[in-house]
């Protein structure tokens, strides 16, 4: 159980970073192991191995979330990492230090604000674009080698 519990106290801090850019504080990391051990929705799903490499990916590194995101968001909408990155956002947007990073609205001058949004969207498409390469030969891979008799 410690092993799991580092493994995901490793996980939260990237997704954290990821979702507010900030560190979770340990509020934050005990609800999200509290969550996984009481019943997120894969504890009893086995994950395919699809799933278990894009998990094992994304808790790796800030980009790495960002690449398994953009795919998940566009092509594969069941992720576990969509889920557990909801989960996530749900627990930060409970805790007192960190709603406000959420719920808070940003005033920005009209300029500013289309500035942000063009380099978002290039952004979101180059690491979209990104994700395609390396994600869609591997999720045709072993969907099909799953799929195939023994």
């Amino acid at each position: 159980m410690q092993w799991l519990d580092k493994v995901l106290a490793e996980e939260c801090m990237v997704f954290c970073r990821y979702l507010i850019a900030c560190d979770p504080d340990p509020y934050v990391i005990e609800k999200y192991r509290l969550a996984h051990r009481l019943g997120h929705p894969h504890r009893h799903n086995p994950l395919s191995r699809f799933d278990e490499i894009l998990v094992r990916f994304a808790r790796t590194h800030l980009l790495a979330v960002q690449i398994v995101d953009a795919y998940s968001s566009m092509f594969y909408k069941a992720s576990p990492v969509r889920s557990k990155l909801v989960l996530l956002l749900a627990i930060l947007e409970c805790s007192p230090r960190t709603f406000e990073k959420i719920d808070r609205p940003r005033e920005y001058p009209a300029c500013v604000l289309y500035s942000i949004i063009i380099a978002k969207g290039l952004m979101f498409g180059a690491i979209l674009l990104t994700s395609l390469v390396l994600l869609i030969p591997l999720h045709l891979l072993l969907t099909t080698d799953s799929k195939a008799p023994r």
